[in-house]
């Protein structure tokens, strides 16, 4: 992996903490303008072009969703480069499992999808994992 972006990174967790974005889940950012972590670096992106919500299904619902570069529930690979991700679509950063008591890798969708953390600890976790030295 390249040497990520760090002025990029701070954007993105600025973004998260300021509280602009309403948190959603399974779509980058869905027709109402929810939006889950990956989505918000989607908006941030110099050269963002979201494409008209379509269709998706996430779960057992279809739900009008927008698209960036045709992904809708993961990082596009533009963006995910200007990030310093390489093609690393699923970005992930460590996080400590009180329950097996270890520092875990975890997909950034994941801890907004599925364990629901709010931004602001998205945010602390990406900072500790790419911004601290």
């Amino acid at each position: 992996m390249t040497e990520v972006n760090k002025d990029a990174i701070q954007m993105w967790v600025d973004a998260l903490r300021k509280g602009g974005y309403e948190q959603g889940k399974g779509f980058l950012r869905t027709e109402d303008d929810k939006y889950c972590c990956l989505g918000v670096a989607c908006d941030i992106y110099p050269d963002r072009v979201w494409d008209k919500p379509v269709l998706h299904e996430y779960g057992y619902e279809n739900k009008p969703a927008y698209e960036m570069g045709s992904q809708y529930n993961i990082l596009p690979s533009d963006v995910a480069e200007w990030l310093g991700f390489d093609n690393d679509q699923s970005p992930a950063a460590h996080f400590f499992d009180p329950v097996t008591g270890e520092n875990t890798r975890v997909a950034l969708y994941a801890m907004n999808d599925v364990w629901g953390l709010p931004f602001d600890v998205i945010a602390s976790l990406l900072e500790k994992e790419y911004l601290n030295d």
